[in-house]
């Protein structure tokens, strides 16, 4: 909870003020050496180790690893560290900062926890840092403690704009709701995502990727909790919205997590991609319903990604081409990210080469030309040429047929086809069927 940049801000603050500042952080692999803590603490105070009595200087010699001699007695051990730190303090203040405390070795711990409560009436003073609810030898009890509290939302959103001033406003609102006024998650979820998804020219995963510092810390707190305990945590974070409600149902016997969600298709339809490990065609047809749905809604890069995943799902190549073709459309019409249309343009090719002249692919290769080297003429023949070799019958309420003539509409302006092109690009929309057909130049943007 940003305990170590607190600890920083005082290190730096007592430094400035003329104030010695001792540092020790606890190190998981050093846990078992005796006195390894101690000797982070105390060895930028050899040269005072010849002012102190015989019997103290050579007590912490011996335990510090730094002379040899028969192991010296605790107590002995814990007032030459008090005598030390009062002796280096007497000439200017001292303060002795420790992070990650339960990474302290037993003997470090119990010194440490002797000198703590001895510093009154002395210009040293103890500062040590730990996790809440985290065990360590150290002994607290009796001394005064501060428990730091998340962030508040101003702060966080501070945080955050200052460290990644280009994360686009839809992302950082995403991140401000996962890190929870969590410092350490506020800057570690940013960098677990790419730079497409920071700018959300690429939808973001339904989990965020902790990163390395976070599932550390995250794997070591859930390790030890009873087998029931965890799978109800990981049920909890597969249903991802927080609904306790659907947590409890599923899991008490109801199964599948879409199976408490009879009431809200889109999750359901997106639960049931995310569970299955072959394909399927009914879920991947909900998976295009749903991405049709949330269109009309303008989240882009979430029909993305679901008609993405009812591409992966889909048992048939020509279902499998037709949803990647739709999601590059979507993903160059409304999101303008050409890198990513083109690779899903490339799986359209790939998983059906004979279907890769409908008007789904020419739509969004179109766009492609457009933004890439400018190809307009090329982008007005695919166009001309998938429209009127099609087998739609020029229906105005086809959504595949409304998106072609729209991209044709962008591409006219730009080209030199002279008064004939233009004729030919108005044939199209003019056999379209006159129920719909208003619907076919003015409604386009619905129309995926």
């Amino acid at each position: 909870m940003g305990k170590t940049a607190l600890l920083n801000v005082l290190a730096a603050s007592g430094s400035a003020s003329g104030t010695t500042v001792l540092r020790v952080v606890g190190a998981e692999f050093e846990g078992e050496i005796s006195f390894t803590g101690l000797n982070q603490a105390l060895l930028p105070l050899l040269g005072h180790f010849d002012e102190l009595d015989p019997a103290h200087r050579d007590a912490l010699r011996v335990a510090l690893g730094l002379g040899a001699g028969p192991a010296p007695d605790r107590l002995l051990v814990c007032n030459a560290a008090l005598a030390l730190l009062r002796h280096a303090a007497a000439r200017e203040p001292l303060l002795l900062i420790v992070d990650d405390l339960p990474w302290i070795d037993r003997a470090s711990a119990g010194v440490l926890s002797f000198v703590a409560r001895r510093l009154v009436g002395s210009r040293a003073g103890l500062l040590v840092a730990c996790r809440t609810g985290a065990e360590s030898y150290f002994d607290r009890g009796g001394l005064p403690e501060y428990q730091l509290k998340p962030l508040d939302d101003q702060a966080a959103d501070q945080l955050v704009a200052a460290r990644f001033p280009d994360l686009d406003p839809l992302v950082k609102s995403r991140v401000l709701g996962a890190a929870q006024g969590n410092p350490l998650a506020l800057l570690e979820l940013p960098q677990g995502l790419s730079a497409s998804q920071r700018s959300a020219k690429e939808p973001l995963p339904p989990v965020l990727p902790l990163g390395r510092r976070l599932h550390e810390l995250f794997t070591s707190r859930i390790a030890g909790l009873p087998p029931a305990t965890r799978a109800l945590l990981l049920m909890a974070a597969l249903e991802g919205a927080g609904d306790l409600r659907m947590v409890l149902q599923a899991a008490h016997g109801r199964g599948q997590l879409a199976a408490v969600m009879t009431d809200q298709p889109e999750r359901r339809a997106w639960h049931l991609g995310e569970a299955c490990v072959e394909p399927d065609e009914e879920v991947a047809g909900l998976l295009e319903d749903a991405a049709r749905r949330i269109l009309r809604r303008g989240d882009y890069s979430g029909a993305v990604a679901r008609l993405t995943r009812a591409a992966d799902l889909s048992p048939a190549p020509a279902q499998r081409s037709r949803r990647l073709a739709e999601a590059a459309y979507v993903g160059a019409q409304y999101i303008g990210d050409m890198s990513s249309t083109t690779q899903l343009l490339e799986g359209t090719r790939q998983a059906s080469p004979q279907l890769s002249d409908t008007l789904p692919y020419a739509s969004a290769a179109a766009f492609v030309m457009l933004n890439g080297d400018g190809q307009v003429d090329t982008a007005h023949r695919l166009l001309i040429g998938t429209i009127e070799g099609g087998t739609h019958g020029y229906r105005a309420d086809d959504p595949a047929l409304i998106n072609a003539l729209w991209s044709l509409a962008l591409v006219l302006p730009v080209g030199r086809h002279g008064p004939g092109g233009v004729g030919r690009a108005h044939a199209p929309a003019g056999r379209s069927g006159p129920p719909r057909a208003g619907r076919a130049r003015s409604g386009h943007r619905g129309a995926v």
